[in-house]
């Protein structure tokens, strides 16, 4: 798909060590995160299909722009746990390409784990990331939104990347959208918040110029970055999504190129 020519427009400082989070008690959380229940890894063919990083990719330059903006972001929260919504300026802006892109960054520290959420209710695009997909959509946000579902574990699900997890959109589409509780998704993330004290969160959110949804979506965020496609985003449509966006909660910007697979995907 896309070559990031810009990780992120605007943190603090330059890139160091691609561990930026302080590593208080690392020995401890590695051990308890090696015992977690994973599936086995994918292969690196798996991973390509999939359009995601991983180490050791011949497209390094794809590989260090998301090692990049997860360095910048852990500078912004200054080094502790992340809760970032990836939103684009239009539809087809690589949001959800960002978004799988810095969840797998994060899940390539051995002392970090990632939550990924589909909150991208209309288009859903990350069941590909399922460990063990079904025929259709898998139990996910909309069923617990809609009180199928009563245990947030149940709409959790393993991926083929280690310390990834992905709650996916779930089985039910616009009318389980036009009928959203945000009492009930703001319970699901206080719950998720304390008790995955240590998981990043990482939401894959809709155009937020586009559906009220994801500006909604964004206030559960502490940062929200705005994905652009490079040379197709006119400049005052990113303007304006980036006025939309509380300033102390902007992230800065990830610009995707063309909508080409690089090399090591083709």
């Amino acid at each position: 798909m896309s070559v990031i020519e810009k990780a992120i427009q605007r943190g603090a400082g330059e890139e160091g060590s691609s561990s930026a989070p302080i590593r208080a008690n690392g020995d401890a959380r590695a051990l308890d995160i090696a015992r977690m229940r994973m599936p086995p890894a994918w292969p690196s063919t798996a991973l390509e299909a999939r359009r995601l990083v991983y180490p050791g990719m011949k497209d390094v330059r794809m590989l260090n722009a998301f090692r990049l903006l997860r360095t910048r972001l852990f500078s912004v929260a200054g080094g502790g746990r992340l809760t970032v919504a990836v939103t684009g300026v239009s539809r087809g802006g690589g949001a959800s390409f960002s978004a799988r892109n810095l969840a797998a960054a994060l899940a390539m520290d051995a002392i970090q784990t990632v939550l990924l959420v589909d909150a991208n209710l209309r288009r859903p695009g990350l069941d590909d990331l399922l460990a063990e997909p079904g025929d259709g959509p898998v139990t996910g946000l909309t069923d617990y939104l809609a009180g199928r579902v009563d245990d947030p574990a149940a709409i959790i699900h393993a991926t083929g990347v280690p310390r990834l997890r992905l709650i996916p959109a779930g089985t039910l589409r616009t009318d389980a959208v036009e009928s959203m509780s945000m009492t009930r998704l703001r319970e699901l993330f206080n719950h998720l918040r304390a008790r995955y004290p240590d998981r990043n969160l990482v939401l894959d959110l809709p155009p937020i110029l586009d559906e009220a949804d994801a500006r909604i979506l964004a206030g559960l965020a502490d940062t929200v970055v705005l994905a652009v496609r490079y040379g197709r985003d006119a400049a005052h449509r990113v303007e304006v999504a980036a006025d939309v966006i509380p300033s102390e909660r902007f992230g800065g910007i990830v610009f995707n190129d063309e909508p080409v697979a690089p090399a090591a995907w083709g």
